[in-house]
């Protein structure tokens, strides 16, 4: 089997000629040749012809197909010698109202017999004296020239000249006449012969005046079938593409070639065999055409994308993203075991009712495709098992780089093609339709995971759901700290209802103050030793305050750094993941060399704890060690105290009024104590409560953080979306906050009396909806929603929630990232379901990043054939340019319009009413559109007895209309 690979970009050369034509630059006709010389001319032409990188050739001798009919001859009796394709042509000159000699090309068919040649050229009339073309009528017709007509090409008196000469006299000043050309056309079958006509060449339409001249310019923009141009700016214009160079004339221009846009080349225009292939200025002509006569009437259907003019091979991809064979292995017979070649662009597989189209599709894919879970959720993981009924049974995939993959392999390896795209038959309907309500979270993913498909993207929307996250933890610590904050109040609070009140132990232990005085008068103390009594007593009084408050200061500062303690050592254990995650061993180290905040932290809490340190005593209770200046302060007071006690026993005299005074005086600590005590809880409640107003805004500015991250991230991504709208494709990200999924948490966790929350219109389904709400008046319920469950004002909780976890819920993050679709004025959540299918194709190709083949089942299902042909159709014209494409369709609008390089066809036995002498239940058959020969009936090989073509027309419903609706378009039943 030859390696047939559908349409490839091959090298044209339109514009050659030969000897036979012309000898005024000193060589040989070919009738003034002799056999010898025709032979060696013969064998030269050939030569340089198959030396030549080109690939079809055309020859344009001047009024005559005498060279191509004697290399006819030759090649008949040398079948073996030519390789490449050469077509007859003929360069004439027409009648015209120009200032210079129009010249107009004719590429007729290789398949046109000689007979039908000599038919084409006996009917072209020279004008002025109406005689048939012929060696004598350009004699005759050099006659009636007089003698300045001659000598202004150089030639003398047409009188004195021989008949050689006038020959050469007439082909260079005779002209036919269009009646006649036509004429000439009408000779040989339909649609075998093209004009092709200069413009911007030597001798070309270009410089026809056609304001004054405007039918004359109709007629040839009209007539004409391709156009030999150079100049990028005429060949933009014949082939349809508008710029801001023509904007002003394009439309004007595309009336004058009767609204068909037309094919442009370039020639060598060689009249010596060594410069065949040679452009000017390398302005090479590329075909993607099997070099044959029906592949360049491809460039008449397709004048933009099956014909360019440059110097390099065009739309050239990475070998290693392009898939150039498969085949099927297996011994039982069961496949044909031929390798089945692809294309660069468009492969589109056809065939009957369980012809195996999707069986080759699906191979490729399960071979390549790297998410082998992808299967799983397609739906499709018990497909075609092969293996079971044969062990053998394998399938082999080699790229154009020369890679080779196995689908069954004896060692797991990667994927030679890991990032193919693989569309199974229904797939875009079940995304389309991933529930009743098509506007819901599923579609939704669907979109963002094609956005974040780019591996930039996909690592800036995973940074900025870490930073959400880390504002959900944040959150709920700052929620968790605010209740813990607050019921610490509420314990406050309810200590002070166990205390007296202030007001009444200051009176206490003024009076006590008053009593202990009375009585140590009555001791008999002078005032001297009652005023230092009393300011020992007032020393006590502090220095016991002091001692409390230390006790108190340190109890707290211990339990918060365990606390600190058990934080750092999450920390730490998170740190140590993170370390072993990173890929890169440069950030690895680089990391663990400067980022030692964790470790320093650890430190400092040592050292810290080094002041506050709890040191068990052997054999005795844990006792405190605290070391510098605290330590002081704890030892001098606890030694300062037990020096005013003894300093105090002296005014003590009088045992019972001592006991006495010991015992008021104990009252009045006791009251100094509590009135202290108050004082330290109004303090911490006021503290406190300062802090719970400080957290509920922090709580608050979190929660517009996380909406910033929303707004940010979709502002990052927006340069994903900016190409697709060359598509048509419009994607505008928004910030949505989900109020169903909002209110159903409330409702929840309430005693469900809605009329608690009619109050806020965040919770009235009336006033808020997805589309719309302003985030100030959102969060100010949100504020006071949250005052009300705090407060326990509104909210009846049931059971098995707490105000805590209510919070939580209440302001969990509700916002989501939503990118809204909109396509031919239809948004996506809104769209039929053919529509949304091809939408989402459109979505799956347009923003993968990957250039790795695509692979696509029946994407016409549930498309209407407008939405075909509108949509689809031309997406993929698109698209195979960028991209190679194998594609499984029943369509024949996909195989003919979207022009497709490669057809595959797909035979099972048994599944046609003809019967095919293949041995194999499953058998394939590959080449391009312009492969067509009629059914061979004494070929019994189903596949092979008929050319690509006609197995079109054939198996596709539509295929033959296809075609036909194709080449009227183009007008080809008016040549």
């Amino acid at each position: 089997m030859t390696k047939n690979r559908g349409s490839q970009w091959r090298k044209w050369d339109l514009h050659i000629h030969t000897p036979a034509s012309f000898h005024w630059n000193g060589t040989k006709r070919l009738k003034d040749m002799d056999a010898a010389e025709k032979q060696a001319e013969m064998k030269a032409f050939i030569g340089h012809i198959n030396s030549s990188d080109v690939d079809a050739f055309c020859l344009m001798d001047y009024w005559t197909f005498d060279w191509y009919i004697e290399l006819q001859d030759y090649i008949k009796a040398n079948p073996d010698e030519l390789k490449k394709t050469i077509f007859p042509g003929m360069e004439l000159r027409i009648e015209s109202p120009t200032s210079y000699r129009l010249n107009i090309h004719v590429i007729l068919s290789n398949n046109l017999t000689k007979q039908e040649l000599v038919d084409f050229k006996s009917e072209l009339n020279i004008r002025s004296i109406d005689k048939k073309l012929s060696d004598d009528a350009l004699i005759k017709f050099a006659k009636t020239l007089d003698t300045a007509k001659a000598r202004n090409h150089s030639y003398g008196d047409p009188a004195t000249l021989d008949d050689s000469t006038l020959w050469e006299l007439g082909s260079r000043t005779a002209e036919i006449t269009k009646e006649s050309l036509q004429a000439a056309f009408d000779q040989i079958p339909k649609n075998s012969g093209f004009i092709l006509l200069p413009y911007d060449t030597s001798d070309g339409l270009l410089n026809l005046d056609w304001d004054k001249h405007p039918h004359a310019d109709n007629y040839f923009m009209q007539s004409a079938h391709i156009f030999e141009a150079r100049d990028a700016r005429n060949i933009d214009l014949f082939n349809g593409t508008r710029t801001t160079d023509n904007e002003k004339f394009f439309d004007n221009f595309t009336k004058t070639l009767g609204n068909k846009f037309k094919p442009c080349v370039s020639g060598s225009d060689a009249h010596r065999f060594a410069d065949y292939g040679k452009y000017p200025s390398e302005r090479i002509t590329w075909i993607k055409a099997d070099p044959n006569f029906e592949g360049l009437k491809q460039i008449i259907f397709e004048p933009k994308s099956r014909v360019r003019i440059q110097g390099a091979r065009p739309e050239q991809k990475e070998q290693k993203l392009i898939i150039d064979s498969v085949r099927f292995i297996s011994a039982d017979g069961k496949f044909s075991p031929e390798p089945i070649y692809l294309n660069e662009n468009l492969n589109v597989i056809i065939g009957g009712k369980s012809s195996g189209k999707s069986i080759l599709l699906y191979n490729i894919a399960r071979t390549l495709l790297a998410d082998k879970e992808f299967f799983k959720k397609a739906k499709i993981e018990d497909r075609y098992k092969f293996q079971k009924d044969d062990p053998t049974f394998n399938f082999e995939i080699t790229t154009k780089g020369g890679f080779s993959q196995l689908m069954y392999r004896d060692v797991e390896e990667n994927s030679v093609l890991p990032q193919i795209k693989y569309i199974p038959q229904n797939y875009l309907v079940q995304l389309a339709e991933p529930d009743e309500n098509k506007t819901g979270d599923a579609l939704n993913k669907i979109v963002r995971d094609l956005i974040i498909e780019n591996s930039e993207a996909r690592e800036n929307y995973e940074s900025f759901i870490t930073k959400l996250k880390a504002n959900d933890r944040k959150r709920e610590s700052l929620i968790d700290n605010y209740f813990e904050i607050e019921e610490r109040v509420t314990g406050l609070e309810n200590q002070l209802f166990t205390k007296s009140k202030k007001e009444i132990l200051e009176n206490n232990i003024e009076a006590n103050n008053k009593t202990v005085k009375e009585l140590n008068e009555a001791a008999g103390l002078t005032p001297a030793e009652i005023e230092k009594y009393d300011k020992l007593q007032l020393e006590l009084g502090k220095l016991t305050a002091l001692r409390n408050s230390l006790a108190s200061d340190f109890k707290r500062i211990t339990e918060f750094n365990k606390d600190f303690e058990s934080t750092l050592v999450t920390l730490k254990n998170r740190e140590k993941l993170l370390v072993e995650s990173l890929e890169s061993k440069e950030f690895r180290v680089i990391y663990q060399e400067g980022s030692n905040t964790l470790d320093h932290a650890f430190q400092l809490l040592a050292e810290f704890n080094e002041k506050f340190l709890v040191v068990p005593t052997e054999g005795g209770p844990s006792r405190f060690k605290v070391a510098s200046d605290v330590s002081e302060i704890i030892t001098g007071t606890v030694r300062r105290i037990k020096e005013i006690g003894e300093e105090l026993l002296p005014y003590l005299k009088n045992d019972e009024l001592k006991k006495q005074i010991e015992e008021i005086n104990k009252s009045i600590v006791e009251d100094k104590a509590a009135v202290h005590a108050i004082d330290q809880i109004n303090k911490e409640i006021a503290g406190a409560k300062k802090t719970l107003t400080e957290l509920k805004e922090q709580i608050f500015n979190l929660y517009k953080s996380s909406y910033a991250e929303y707004e940010a991230i979709i502002e990052e991504l927006k340069s994903r979306t900016v190409d697709l709208e060359k598509d048509g494709l419009k994607i505008e990200g928004l910030t949505k906050f989900n109020f169903s999924k909002f209110r159903k948490a409330i409702f929840d966790f309430s005693n469900g009396r809605q009329a608690n929350y009619r109050a806020y219109n965040i919770c009235d389904e009336e006033k808020q909806s997805l589309d719309s709400y302003v985030l100030t008046d959102l969060i100010t319920d949100l504020k006071n929603m949250f005052e009300s469950i705090v407060e326990k004002k509104e909210y009846a909780l049931i059971s098995r929630f707490d105000r805590k976890t209510a919070a939580k819920m209440l302001l969990d993050d509700y916002f989501f990232d939503y990118w809204e679709i909109e396509y031919k004025n239809d948004k996506l959540g809104e769209m039929s379901t053919g529509k949304a299918s091809f939408v989402i194709l459109m979505l799956i190709v347009g923003l993968s990043t990957s250039k790795a083949p695509i692979l696509i089942d029946q994407p016409e299902d549930n498309l209407d054939n407008r939405s075909i042909t509108a949509d689809l159709v031309e997406y993929l014209r698109e698209k195979k340019i960028e991209r190679q494409i194998i594609l499984v369709t029943h369509n024949p609008n996909i195989v003919v319009n979207a022009d497709a390089e490669n057809i595959i066809i797909a035979n099972q036995q048994g599944q046609n009413e003809i019967e095919t002498s293949s041995k194999y239940q499953f058998d394939y058959i590959n080449g391009s559109l312009e492969n067509s020969s009629k059914k061979d009936e004494s070929e019994k090989d189903l596949l092979k007895c008929m050319g690509i073509r006609e197995h079109i027309a054939d198996i596709v419903e539509g295929g033959q209309e296809a075609f036909k609706k194709r080449e009227e378009k183009y007008g080809f039943s008016e040549v």
